[in-house]
């Protein structure tokens, strides 16, 4: 039977702690759900309600676009070697990438790699404990070095220049995030910091709170989403702005 707790007890974190693998799941507003294998020694339990995971440097970059886009992510551990036990943690969390502040203190608690994207500062909801009686069992080898490999390969340049091709977007065209490129008009981050009403199609919210603050879209960027909402569906509203 399924139970829920308001936090992740010592029980429960040597649970966690114990397995080799995890998934990560997320969805933007609209699109397609995430869900992706983690592994590599890339997770850490800071407290009852808080947890860390680092991301690596790969081909796609869903989390990040879906958490910019709708905050909220669910991880999930699996008992494969010896215990029968599903857990889930639901909740939110905050995305830190090479450049900001708090990137390198987080990144002290996982072995160096060169390849470190993100870290995400996971807080922690609601966690959920259920049988696992239909997980069967695996017994687990060793790590893989593949991807450790190609990162002390690629070298620091080179891994930028992949972020750029790479990484910038969701396969939904969400954005995100990578680089620290995210400004469209020419008062600063203006479009990004309003996103959510040129999202959701509320074009009176989205003005009404843009009023709040003078100068923060200039004349010619508020004709263009009042055409927008006017003339155009959110998925199509999505695909032009991302590619501005």
């Amino acid at each position: 039977m399924a139970t829920q707790f308001a936090h992740i007890s010592n029980a429960h974190q040597k649970f966690i702690e114990a397995q080799h693998l995890f998934f990560v799941a997320t969805a933007a507003p609209i699109g397609r759900v995430n869900l992706s294998p983690k592994g590599m020694d890339s997770l850490r339990v800071l407290g009852p309600n808080r947890l860390i995971w680092r991301n690596l440097t790969g081909s796609g970059n869903e989390t990040a676009g879906h958490l910019r886009a709708i905050n909220r992510i669910t991880l999930m551990w699996c008992g494969f070697e010896q215990q029968p036990m599903i857990i889930r943690a639901y909740g939110t969390a905050k995305t830190l990438h090479p450049r900001d502040d708090g990137f390198a203190v987080f990144n002290d608690y996982f072995p160096p790699d060169p390849g470190a994207r993100q870290i995400y500062d996971v807080t922690v909801e609601m966690l959920q404990t259920s049988c696992g009686y239909a997980v069967p069992f695996y017994d687990f080898v060793r790590e893989r070095g593949v991807l450790r490999k190609w990162s002390e390969n690629q070298g620091d340049e080179r891994i930028a220049t992949y972020w750029h091709n790479r990484n910038q977007s969701t396969i939904d065209g969400f954005k995100t995030g990578i680089l620290d490129d995210d400004t469209w008009c020419s008062q600063g981050p203006c479009y990004l910091r309003w996103r959510p009403w040129l999202r959701a199609g509320d074009g009176a919210a989205y003005h009404k709170q843009t009023r709040q603050v003078p100068g923060i879209l200039n004349p010619a960027v508020n004709d263009l989403i009042k055409t927008w909402h006017r003339t155009l569906s959110v998925p199509q509203r999505i695909r032009i702005a991302d590619a501005l």
